[in-house]
């Protein structure tokens, strides 16, 4: 059942995604992209994630440029994030039975300058074909 709805969302938000408790034991993961930083994730670097990420008051963010971060973060933690641009989102929580859960999203971004360069060029071809 975590499976499905941990392939769910990785599909609908184009994301890979991992869920694991705070002893940083996987439960599931779910993956949409090729830059697979997950695989590059050991135990130990999903406890230290899971507190640092409580020590947050339960989230955390960080934006990475070429596999580097924004503003210091979790460069330790996250390697071979080599895209253009990516974010890492991390949710920790506790669920009704009091058991501790990290969720982990980490997604590649398109820059916005080339998509509106795709679209103006697709645009003017459809302008010339019509």
């Amino acid at each position: 059942m975590m499976y499905e709805a941990v392939a769910t969302a990785a599909q609908d938000s184009q994301a890979n995604v991992l869920v694991a408790d705070g002893d940083g034991v996987r439960l599931a993961v779910a993956r949409t992209s090729l830059n697979d930083v997950f695989s590059q994730l050991w135990p130990n670097d999903l406890r230290t994630l899971y507190q640092d990420t409580l020590a947050q008051g339960g989230t955390y963010f960080q934006r990475y440029i070429h596999g580097s971060p924004v503003d210091g973060g979790a460069a330790d933690i996250i390697r071979g994030a080599d895209s253009l641009e990516s974010v890492l989102y991390v949710y920790a929580l506790e669920t009704a039975g009091g058991n501790e859960r990290l969720v982990i999203l980490f997604a590649s971004i398109a820059p916005l300058e080339s998509t509106v360069e795709t679209l103006r060029i697709q645009l003017t071809v459809i302008t010339i074909i019509m």
